[in-house]
């Protein structure tokens, strides 16, 4: 049988001593859905999952970063035994770089290990974008499909 608890204010659950709990609060089921908005207000959000469906088009990353201060921002993608890769800002150097680390992600900065493989799509194939003459053209090269 189901079970309501319906109030017509706030509700607020504390756990152990002190103004902000010092306890856990587990959810155990199948399902559990949250019906309005989800503000996680904390030092760390860990989401445990083998799938995950985002149906925002644009993700903030750095949100309270209030001035350009020496942060860079990304993706990381841990490898195993093998260093990491990452698709960042890297606010130092101005620009976007797709590297290999060391860095595991818990600090504000990468530490690159090296560049990495970049790869495009083009309408005859797939090249690194490096070697590609529209990344850097010459001022005498005419760019590939362009006239």
């Amino acid at each position: 049988m189901a079970k309501h608890l319906r109030t017509s204010g706030d509700y607020t659950i504390k756990t152990g001593t002190g103004a902000s709990g010092s306890n856990s609060v587990i959810l155990d089921s199948k399902i559990t859905r949250v019906k309005g908005d989800l503000i996680v207000d904390g030092d760390n959000t860990v989401v445990d999952t083998a799938s995950l469906t985002i149906e925002d088009p644009i993700i903030i990353l750095s949100r309270n970063n209030s001035a350009p201060a020496d942060v860079d921002s990304g993706f990381l993608v841990t490898r195993g035994a093998a260093n990491n890769a990452a698709f960042y800002w890297n606010e130092g150097d101005d620009t976007f770089k797709a590297v290999t680390t060391t860095s595991d992600g818990t600090g504000n900065a990468i530490a690159d290990t090296a560049l990495a493989r970049l790869q495009v799509g083009t309408p005859t194939g797939t090249t690194d974008a490096a070697t590609k003459a529209i990344v850097k053209p010459s001022a005498t090269q005419v760019l590939e499909g362009f006239t």
